[in-house]
């Protein structure tokens, strides 16, 4: 019951907005009407076919996921940060969730951080996008590094260090990080025989050959 002098306002939903919850759940909505008071906001829906219902009345993965699809449906170039991604949901709703979040950034232009302790979603993310927090005993708190990044950090050969020097100078006018250009740059140099990165991609490409080596030895 609302505690409001105010007449409650009552929105209806777009076809955009409820876009991403009708590519997830098994079923259609025919209606989703917003009705707000002041701060206070509660979605009522209505399914094809079905009856109508308060968000109350909803499983918390229906909510969560039509609560998402009202909110990043209509934004482009925006960062969004969605907190533990996967509560309330099903693993493969999970997956299927990580992949409509990935064509709808490439659309609208976002980046989408999320935070997670699901190895669905995990998997679901490149290598390259993962970070990884670790807390000690203390409560501090590390960022752990993706694999490559770390091996950037350790070699520290001369030829090494004057490739970091000149990939780090590229870095801040491009307003990048060395790692990130190690990879982009060693994309492209790692075939030429002569390069001034040249040596840094040769030490990671066999610190990344005996890093692999080495994990297979372990497997068997």
């Amino acid at each position: 019951m609302w505690r409001s002098a105010q007449v409650p306002r009552e929105t209806a939903l777009t076809a955009s907005q409820v876009e991403l919850a009708h590519q997830m759940l098994p079923f259609r909505y025919s209606e989703v009407v917003n009705l707000s008071s002041g701060s206070k906001a509660l979605l009522f829906a209505a399914q094809e076919g079905g009856g109508a219902y308060s968000e109350l009345h909803m499983s918390a993965g229906e909510r969560a996921i039509l609560r998402l699809s009202q909110d990043i449906a209509q934004l482009k170039g925006a960062l969004i940060l969605i907190d533990e991604l996967e509560a309330g949901l099903h693993p493969w709703v999970q997956q299927l969730l990580m992949a409509q979040l990935q064509q709808l950034a490439l659309r609208n232009d976002l980046q989408v951080i999320v935070t997670t302790h699901s190895p669905v979603v995990l998997d679901a993310v490149p290598r390259n996008g993962r970070i990884f927090l670790e807390r000690d005993r203390t409560g501090e708190v590390t960022v752990k590094l993706h694999q490559l990044d770390a091996l950037y950090n350790s070699v520290s050969d001369a030829p090494s260090r004057i490739a970091k020097t000149r990939l780090r100078q590229l870095a801040e006018n491009l307003g990048r990080t060395g790692p990130e250009l190690a990879r982009a740059v060693g994309r492209l140099e790692a075939e030429k025989q002569q390069s001034d990165i040249q040596p840094l991609v040769q030490n990671l490409k066999g610190a990344l050959l005996r890093w692999r080596d080495g994990d297979a030895a372990l497997r068997l």
